[in-house]
């Protein structure tokens, strides 16, 4: 699609939505922030390591027992709404809600029966405390996802915002908080948790009542068991796998001799860390497949779509990745204590999996809008196979670092096959010459930013002025490159108008 004759409500759609969800996960990315910093403390490595361990085999229990369905909300309700096809939207709703809470409701009770066997496994016995209590927190963890799932179908983005991103980790924040300053500390991370999904589940059913009337105005059928698993089926197991690659790290490395539950934290903080480069991605993530859907069966506007999204999420990606790289022992030491230093070598190499995941873009959404959940599952086979792999092989020899290679190698060998996989079936691809330049304009702060870490010695004033050293030494090969076309700059106009982002709008349209 050439620039005369560009997406406009595409362009629109992601920059208004997208925006509306970039700003929520910054502000929840802050408070999670201030939760582990303030925990990792004010509790000991070890209390912290064994609660990340046991809400690891919460999250795994939950993406087997949900069965993922909440996942075919966003692919057949935005089919529906067009055509006013309420009851079919309602029947899907009432259909997912009742498998969701069924089966993570069987799951408490076999978590309650197996806690003893999981805490030999891991040979740690406080395991058999944690796990009945965070297991009550199962249903309400389903039945947010599908609240959050509908909100997107509809394109009410500010809803999941409030959620996911301010209710969510800033509820956990102050009663987790309340709590260690009262005198506990395992309990308060437990309370903390479980008392924040609750009030999400409930606040959800409150929003969705006020404002989404007609999901509730009339009466309510099975929907179709077989029209919904034909397209939810691969994404059950999908979700399954790629929660067992989220969690597998974790399990590995508590189950192995050589490391322990302060390593288990250790890792869980750089992994905390290195993820936020995602911001970008998983803020235009939920917005896309609605997008992709809705024009399924025109290929020039999903590549216009689709490559504009992946320009987008790899030019705020890069800058922060590159800073992280640059100086990781600092950023650990600084926010959290010196113990955690020892994640540095981890912690690159996470920014790096992740920074190959965020130049594909969003590819997964594009997969599954397009009904392709087949390979969705096939994509994360392959992810979870290779990360369990090297983390067999590799964290026996290398520890945490070990499980740091198998989650990038992993990562990159999943969005490899799903971009390879859009380019085979549709012809499309998410770059295009601007990202060429994009990544070159990577090459200066790299370069100058490694020259600033080894003449700066105060990790305080090498905190504070390395993001702005790497941030205009990236802006002005931008420039140079003439980066932004006309697309770009609708995408700054629109945010510009939205959120009162001026600055944004100056820099792509000065030449």
């Amino acid at each position: 699609m050439d620039e005369d004759n560009f997406d406009d409500a595409g362009v629109s759609t992601l920059a208004t939505q997208g925006g509306i969800t970039f700003f929520g996960s910054v502000f929840g990315r802050a408070l999670g922030f201030v939760f582990t910093i303030g925990v990792t403390k004010l509790v000991s490595a070890s209390t912290f390591g064994v609660y990340s361990l046991g809400l690891a085999v919460i999250l795994f229990t939950k993406s087997v027992a949900d069965l993922s369905v909440y996942r075919g909300i966003d692919y057949y309700i935005p089919q529906y709404l067009p055509d006013e096809n309420y009851q079919k939207a309602r029947n899907l709703f009432a259909t997912t809600t009742v498998i969701a809470l069924l089966g993570t409701g069987l799951a408490v009770l076999v978590l309650w029966l197996v806690t003893p066997q999981i805490a030999s496994i891991f040979g740690e016995g406080r395991l058999t405390e944690i796990l009945p209590i965070l297991s009550l927190a199962l249903p309400f963890l389903a039945f947010r996802d599908i609240v959050i799932r509908m909100f997107i179908a509809i394109k009410q983005l500010k809803y999941r915002v409030f959620l996911r991103d301010l209710l969510l980790p800033g509820g956990k924040l102050l009663v987790t908080l309340g709590l260690i300053f009262a005198g506990y500390e395992l309990v308060a991370l437990l309370g903390g948790y479980l008392l924040s999904v609750i009030v999400v589940a409930l606040a959800g059913v409150i929003f969705l009542q006020r404002r989404v009337g007609w999901l509730f105005d009339g009466p309510v059928e099975g929907f179709g068991l077989g029209e919904l698993f034909s397209y939810s089926l691969p994404l059950v197991f999908a979700g399954v796998i790629y929660a067992t690659i989220s969690q597998i790290d974790f399990f590995i490395i508590g189950y192995y001799p050589n490391t322990n539950s302060k390593d288990l934290a250790i890792y869980k903080v750089a992994n905390l860390l290195g993820v936020n480069i995602l911001i970008f991605l998983n803020s235009l993530a939920p917005v896309f497949k609605p997008m992709v859907t809705e024009v399924k069966n025109d290929n020039e506007l999903l590549n216009s779509r689709y490559s504009l999204a992946a320009r987008w999420i790899l030019l705020c990606t890069l800058p922060i990745a590159l800073t992280l790289i640059l100086a990781p022992r600092t950023y650990l030491s600084l926010l959290f204590t010196p113990v955690y230093a020892a994640g540095a070598g981890a912690l690159i190499v996470l920014v790096l999996g992740y920074l190959v995941n965020s130049s594909v873009g969003p590819e997964g959404m594009v997969l599954e809008g397009l009904g392709f959940t087949r390979l969705t599952l096939a994509n994360t086979v392959l992810m979870v196979s290779v990360n369990a792999l090297l983390d067999l092989l590799l964290i026996p020899r290398l520890g945490i670092l070990g499980a740091a290679v198998g989650t990038a190698v992993g990562i990159t060998c999943g969005v490899i096959a799903g971009v390879l996989e859009l380019r085979y079936f549709r012809g499309l691809l998410p770059f295009d010459r601007r990202t060429v330049y994009v990544l070159l304009s990577g090459v200066p702060p790299l370069s100058v930013g490694w020259i600033v870490t080894a003449l700066i010695d105060s990790q305080l004033l090498l905190a504070v002025t390395l993001p702005v050293i790497v941030l205009v030494s990236y802006l002005i090969p931008l420039q140079i490159f003439d980066v932004f076309g006309e697309e770009d700059k609708l995408v700054a106009d629109l945010i510009e108008k939205k959120f009162g982002v001026g600055l944004l709008g100056w820099f792509i349209h000065r030449k």
